[in-house]
């Protein structure tokens, strides 16, 4: 969720697939196996893991930017911008739990991943 957040935040979307979770541990699991890596090594794998599942957000890019901008992180701004997207990411996620592997669940818009 932090990641889809860190992407919402530049304006992009971030499709959580089912295998998120695992690769998450995966890399932790790494870094504990081998804390002396090389730390580009990882940051590589973790860049191609991330590629096709973060898409622009498109022409709602400009408004979604000026919206974040123009919003202070007060409650009023917390109840207009960022609580929906919590509610909606956290619904999402929660289906994602029932989805069959390899269907992506889309975070900050429809999603436009292809199947391969």
């Amino acid at each position: 969720m932090t990641t889809a957040f860190f992407f919402f935040l530049n304006q992009y979307r971030f499709d959580i697939t089912q295998d998120s979770a695992n690769f998450t541990l995966e890399v932790a699991y790494s870094w504990i196996r081998n804390p002396n890596a090389p730390p580009i090594e990882e940051i590589q794998k973790i860049a191609n893991w991330l590629r096709p599942r973060v898409t622009s957000s498109g022409l709602l890019r400009g408004v979604g930017r000026f919206m974040i901008e123009n919003t202070k992180l007060d409650e009023e701004g917390w109840e207009s911008l960022l609580k929906p997207w919590i509610e909606i990411t956290s619904k999402q996620i929660d289906l994602l739990s029932n989805e069959e592997i390899g269907h992506p669940t889309t975070v900050n818009g429809p999603s436009h991943q292809s199947k391969t």
